[in-house]
């Protein structure tokens, strides 16, 4: 052991000292030792060449190899990463080794053109996952810590946080064109479904000695690591993953992580409604993370993809069958998680929408509203008492997400916020028998009409003698929504009329029509709005 070590000191002295020209002459030897090193069953020995390697890993070259490979080496540091040594403190050891090794292999090629390509799949598929796997190890390891507190200078530099910040450089380093490979080991599996139950790295030990098999890695350890590790529930792991990666790509590459995960939600239409949840609370994330409007270029096609989930929710929830053209399907569904999905997509439509520009906000609106079933638009209805079910949680789920994008809407010109195609539409719906529909588009109604942030002082219906009490914040009425009222006025006024007729109104109706009669006299209001408000409300007395 001394004269290996002895021999390494001196190679490391010689590759050192060697010229930027001439280093390719002595490189291959110098890697052939190093993987002997790597190769040999001994800790020490295996940590003596990974340092060995990093040393090299450092040493900038001018002129590039063209035959150089480094397969073995991602391989044989993916496999230490995974190390399950009965010493805990040799197991860190080495996984530490694996890490720094998986560091100076990205370091040393992931510029270089003329290299391997360190970003095809076959490498990320290992590289990705032997990082996330330490991160996750080390994550449940300090949740059974007693404090942060007692965390001594030798734990500080965990294999969690070397491997952290090894992710972090290879993400920081992605092109365009490699972002896709970078992130699909995370989320997306090609591997059989047996490798979801191996999560214990103990079986390498036992594949090893009956196979004989050097790196049982490559043959175990699938490249999806979220799926296979069932780690979308609970989702806490795979939103610190994706943070992780949303906060290290450079910020014009987000959209790209925002279709990478919308990809795989509809790939997991068929999987378990807490899967597609935590799949869903981590879009909602990364959305708030990406900036604003780097949802990409088909911004409508990330709504699209999400009320499509939304709808596929329903069609389960009213069928009990993933197929669902039958029911009695051979998977139990529970309805009360696919409520708590259907939740989470709305939650996430609402996040998705605040990043966008106010135009953008417009369309998405417009498009939410243009799916919504309405009879008296001759939009296609589904027929029969399953059909009637179907189509009521559809225009409720649907309203409520248009409730979420429209909550905090800022527009100045009442013209463009609701235009006739959009308010037609949702004052048809104004009118339906369901109480729970109506109460909807009154809340919605008020969100778009409030633009100064008044509506929660006029959340219960009272009556004082001094208004100024309410310190109202009240700009003149333009001439934009001058127009508007002229326009619409008298439309929006029978609604509003009608609706505070329905015998099924709860006390909720009452206070959102007086809310939005409130909001309306103090945004659009003109004198001759005043005097028509003055006769609505007498009408409805």
């Amino acid at each position: 052991m001394r004269y290996v070590c002895i021999a390494m000191e001196a190679l490391d002295q010689l590759l050192m000292a060697c010229h930027c020209q001439s280093i390719n002459l002595f490189v291959e030897s110098f890697l052939k030792m190093v993987a002997k090193l790597l190769e040999s069953e001994k800790p020490d020995l295996q940590i003596l060449g990974t340092n060995s390697f990093v040393k090299f890993a450092n040493i900038e070259e001018d002129t590039p190899s063209y035959h150089r490979s480094y397969d073995f080496f991602v391989s044989r540091f993916s496999e230490m990463c995974h190390s399950s040594h009965d010493d805990l403190d040799v197991r860190t050891k080495i996984r530490m080794s694996g890490i720094k090794g998986l560091q100076g292999v990205v370091r040393k090629t992931v510029n270089d053109e003329l290299q391997a390509n360190i970003w095809d799949p076959q490498h990320m598929d290992k590289i990705v996952p032997s990082l996330l796997y330490n991160l996750q190890h080390t994550e449940e390891a300090e949740s059974r810590s007693p404090s942060p507190l007692q965390t001594t200078e030798k734990e500080k530099e965990s294999p969690a946080e070397l491997s952290e910040r090894c992710l972090r450089e290879l993400l920081g380093r992605a092109a365009y064109g490699n972002i896709k490979n970078a992130i699909k080991p995370v989320m997306i599996g090609r591997e059989h479904q047996l490798a979801s139950r191996w999560q214990k790295t103990s079986l390498l030990v036992c594949i090893d000695g009956m196979f004989g098999i050097r790196n049982p890695f490559a043959l175990i350890f699938p490249p999806s690591h979220l799926d296979n590790h069932s780690l979308w529930e609970p989702k806490t792991f795979a939103v610190r993953c994706f943070k992780i990666i949303m906060y290290s790509i450079q910020p014009q590459h987000s959209h790209l992580v925002i279709q990478q995960l919308l990809g795989h939600l509809d790939g997991n239409s068929k999987s378990a409604a807490t899967v597609r949840a935590g799949i869903v609370e981590v879009l909602s994330e990364a959305a708030v993370i990406a900036a604003s409007g780097s949802v990409g270029p088909t911004v409508l096609e990330v709504f699209n993809t999400l009320l499509r989930q939304l709808r596929l929710s329903i069609d389960y929830a009213l069928t009990g069958s993933y197929d669902c053209a039958i029911s009695g399907g051979t998977k139990i569904i529970k309805e009360h998680e696919e409520r708590m999905f259907q939740e989470a997509v709305i939650k996430t439509t609402g996040s998705f929408a605040s990043t966008l520009p106010t135009y953008q906000r417009s369309e998405v609106m417009l498009f939410i509203m243009s799916k919504v079933p309405l009879p008296s638009l001759h939009h296609p209805l589904d027929t029969g008492r399953a059909g009637e079910n179907r189509n009521r949680l559809t225009q409720i789920m649907l309203l409520k997400s248009l409730l979420q994008v429209s909550t905090g809407f800022q527009c100045s010109n009442m013209l463009t916020a609701l235009p006739s195609s959009f308010l037609d539409r949702l004052l048809s719906a104004m009118l339906m028998e369901d109480s729970e529909i109506r109460l909807f588009v009154l809340q919605i109604l008020i969100s778009f009409i409030d633009r100064h942030g008044n509506k929660h002082k006029f959340q219960t219906i009272s009556t004082l003698s001094d208004i100024s009490v309410l310190k109202l914040k009240v700009d003149k009425c333009s001439r934009q929504d001058t127009v508007f009222m002229k326009k619409n006025s008298q439309q929006l006024y029978r609604h509003m009329y009608l609706t505070c007729k329905e015998e099924s109104n709860g006390r909720a109706h009452y206070e959102a029509l007086y809310c939005l009669l409130a909001l309306t006299s103090i945004e659009l209001a003109n004198e001759e709005v005043v005097v028509d408000l003055i006769r609505l409300v007498l009408a409805m007395q």
